[in-house]
C-alpha cells in the first residue's frame, strides 16, 4: 500500500478539503517563486490543504467562491509572505530557502528550495536550526498523523 493510500485510508480522522487543479497550482509556484515536489502537486490535487487534530497543512489560496475564499484564508501564500507571516520572525533570508507547508501549533513543517521538496523540514518556534527530516511528504504526514492518534489529539 502507497503511503498516499495508507493516509487517505484514515478518513474518519482527516479532514479533506476541495482539491485544486493544475492552473491554480501553477499561479501559487509563480507566486512564491517555488516549484512544488510532485508529491506536494499530488497533495493538493487531492485536498487543498489537510487537517487533523492540532495539525494544519496550510491550503492554497482560492478567491473562486466566498466559501473557498473563507476556507483557505490562512492559506500557504499568507503564511509565507514575510511582511505577514508570523513564521520565523518575519525573517526574509530563511524565506528566501525555505516555505512553510504545515504547523501543529508549535512546530513548524518546510520544505526547501533548494532539494525539489524532496524531504520534509521541521523547525521548533524559538529555536535557531532548522532540521531534515527523513521523511517524504506522504511519509511524514502518515507519520504526523499516527502521532496525533498516538497522543490523543484525535
Amino acid at each position: 500500500m502507497s503511503h498516499k493510500s495508507r493516509f487517505l485510508k484514515n478518513k474518519e480522522a482527516v479532514f479533506l478539503n476541495f482539491s485544486v487543479d493544475d492552473e491554480v497550482i501553477s499561479e501559487t509556484e509563480k507566486m512564491l517563486n517555488f516549484i512544488f515536489s510532485n508529491e506536494l502537486k499530488d497533495l493538493y490535487k487531492t485536498s487543498n490543504g489537510i487537517e487533523f487534530g492540532d495539525f494544519i497543512v496550510f491550503p492554497i489560496f482560492d478567491s473562486s467562491t466566498i466559501k473557498s475564499k473563507k476556507k483557505t484564508w490562512n492559506s500557504l501564500q499568507r503564511n509565507n509572505d514575510p511582511e505577514l507571516s508570523e513564521y520565523f520572525y518575519g525573517a526574509p533570508e530563511v524565506f528566501d530557502n525555505f516555505i512553510v507547508i504545515a504547523t501543529d501549533g508549535n512546530n513548524y513543517y518546510l520544505q526547501s528550495r533548494h532539494d525539489g521538496g524532496a524531504h520534509v523540514w521541521y523547525w521548533e518556534e524559538g529555536s535557531e536550526e532548522i532540521v531534515e527530516l527523513d521523511y517524504s511528504l506522504w511519509e511524514w504526514l502518515n507519520e504526523a498523523l499516527d502521532q496525533e492518534i498516538q497522543y490523543g489529539h484525535i
